[in-house]
């Protein structure tokens, strides 16, 4: 299955599986947006939002 032109909708995309998942769908073509909650950063856990 091709995700070339298909548009994502991916919640919990600043940080881990969110975001691997939205990285990939983007490599393979798709038009990917994302929600998150985390604004601030975390000490040890990186990517918020704006990031």
């Amino acid at each position: 299955m091709s995700l070339k032109g298909k548009t994502l909708f991916i919640s919990g995309g600043s940080r881990g599986i969110g975001l691997a998942i939205a990285l990939r769908a983007a490599r393979e073509g798709a038009n990917v947006t994302i929600a998150a909650k985390t604004a601030e950063p975390h000490p040890k856990l990186p990517g918020t939002i704006y990031t």
